[in-house]
């Protein structure tokens, strides 16, 4: 049955048009607001990259916790998702020059950080969460201005949702 549906709205999006909502690890659904085009995959870090009209690129990722680095089995979802932040911060901080870090803020009750970086006069807002086990990490990198990146990020992190039968 899981099989049948995900073909349903994997052939919907070409048959009619209708590409925002794609199936990524894990079975989890994330619905765009509006129409995107998936550019590319890596299959390694699971990352999805997917362009929003003219010059957006938004990056998804859902992955297993368990299989991140800095994972330890005793880290409860707040700490990995913590944990996650830091790891990802101090690899910026570490392998970039010229780089500008800043935290946007922290909303650990509802399960997420917002940061951003900011490379060469290119601005992207991260938005990195925890659902279940799985580590999100989104990102947008376009015209927007900074409260509108948030607020697409934090729209979009709410309407992921793992697929139940």
């Amino acid at each position: 049955m899981k099989k049948i549906l995900f073909f349903a709205v994997f052939f919907s999006q070409f048959i009619f048009g209708q590409n925002n909502k794609f199936f990524v690890i894990n079975d989890f659904l994330i619905t765009f607001p509006k129409p995107v085009e998936l550019k590319n995959l890596n299959k390694e870090s699971g990352q999805y990259l997917f362009k929003d009209g003219k010059n957006g690129i938004i990056q998804v990722s859902v992955r297993n916790a368990s299989k991140m680095e800095f994972y330890k089995p005793d880290l409860n979802k707040t700490q990995i998702l913590e944990a996650y932040y830091k790891w990802e911060f101090d690899y910026w901080k570490s392998n970039s020059v010229e780089v500008d870090i800043k935290e946007i803020s922290k909303k650990l009750a509802e399960d997420y950080i917002l940061w951003e970086v900011t490379l060469k006069e290119r601005n992207t807002i991260f938005l990195f969460g925890a659902i279940e086990d799985k580590i999100v990490s989104l990102s947008i990198n376009n015209n927007l201005s900074k409260d509108q990146k948030v607020d697409f990020l934090i729209n979009l992190y709410k309407k992921i949702s793992k697929y139940k039968i």
